[in-house]
């Protein structure tokens, strides 16, 4: 097999061109300050929710995986976010609890045709569950008055 000057002269340019592309080529770019920070943000977010699920108490001190200011910063925000949607939600499903325990009585007592009675249980002890509780005794009641009708 007999190969021309020039072509052996292409394929040494092209090998050599092939093997210092990788060499020269710029590094991978560094991560975003707006990118670390939305890391150590959901780091903190997962701490937080668990925290919450777990009925620990809040401890939003950052994992030492974030050494500057903006993250820990980030990883505080975020703990705290995720605490404090996972006692919203808490809080949210107690209400409704309470509506629906209410709801239920008023609709016993109107068919029992006893005495309105809205004073809610022991078991709702703070106002917010009371004035759910109140609230759904009063719609569970006229709704089974006019069912009735």
């Amino acid at each position: 097999m007999k190969i021309s000057m020039p072509i052996l002269i292409f394929l040494g340019a092209v090998l050599a061109v092939g093997c210092a592309a990788p060499a020269l080529a710029s590094p991978a770019p560094a991560a975003s300050p707006y990118q670390e920070r939305h890391e150590a943000y959901n780091d903190g977010y997962a701490h937080g929710q668990a925290d919450a699920h777990a009925y620990a108490e809040r401890n939003d001190r950052p994992t030492p995986a974030w050494a500057t200011d903006v993250d820990r910063e980030a990883f505080r925000d975020g703990y705290n976010a995720g605490y404090d949607e996972v006692l919203n939600s808490r809080e949210r499903y107690r209400k409704m609890d309470a509506y629906n325990d209410g709801y239920a009585h008023g609709q016993g007592d109107a068919r029992a045709n006893d005495a309105r009675n809205d004073h809610p249980t022991d078991r709702w002890a703070t106002d917010v569950d009371r004035e759910a509780y109140r609230a759904g005794y009063n719609a569970g009641y006229y709704d089974q008055i006019h069912r009735e009708r």
